[in-house]
């Protein structure tokens, strides 16, 4: 119940923020003023928990089998889809909402094949700071506050987490494509047996294309 309210209670807060921005038009000056758009982004992590979790299966399953080793157990990989709408508060200042989907995969096989997937659900508020580098292109930085739903197997947590954003924009017409470096700090306890903590912390190398 505490975690639907800071859910919600996020959701509300950036949504009155980018609509009250929205209405003040005395500060746009020739920026798209409102957009909406989508993402796809390349994650590098190494979730501890997870990944011994995964070393004992992998010794687990292959104890007393005469088999070789290919690859390695480990997860450090991860896919995120992006989903924002957002507003440009003045021509370098941008403040988006956004919601994303991420998904850790890994597929051991051994005597049989084996999926396991580390995910997570995560709203949250981004403010981006436009530095013009030509007439139609810029570099940005920015950071903000995520709201991350974590779930791999039985195991769930929840934790808010800070990102901080580098990249660059490039404008076609009405549309602009952005491709950025992140890095987020993402921790939160399962509060159960077996993994204590679930750690999506770690790079993404991405890119958004805002209409």
């Amino acid at each position: 119940m505490i975690i639907m309210k800071k859910y919600i209670f996020l959701l509300v807060f950036s949504t009155s923020v980018l609509f009250t921005f929205s209405q003040n038009k005395a500060i746009y000056t020739n920026s798209k003023n409102s957009f909406f758009g989508i993402g796809v982004s390349l994650g590098i992590f190494n979730p501890n928990d997870v990944n011994d979790y995964l070393r004992n299966y992998w010794d687990n399953e292959i104890a007393g089998y005469n088999v070789d080793k290919y690859g390695y157990p480990e997860m450090y990989f991860n896919f995120v889809l992006q989903i924002c709408g957002g507003t440009f508060v003045s021509q370098q200042m941008e403040l988006k909402g956004i919601f994303e989907f991420g998904i850790g995969p890994k597929i051991i096989i051994i005597h049989d094949t084996k999926f396991f997937g580390f995910f997570r659900y995560s709203p949250g508020v981004i403010c981006n700071y436009h530095i013009p580098s030509s007439k139609s292109n810029n570099f940005l930085i920015g950071g903000g506050i995520l709201y991350h739903n974590m779930k791999f197997k039985e195991w769930k947590a929840s934790a808010f987490g800070p990102r901080l954003k580098a990249g660059y924009n490039i404008y076609f017409k009405k549309k602009i494509i952005e491709l950025f470096l992140a890095f987020d700090i993402v921790n939160g306890k399962t509060n159960s047996i077996g993994i204590e903590n679930l750690n999506y912390s770690g790079l993404l190398l991405g890119c958004n294309f805002k209409f």
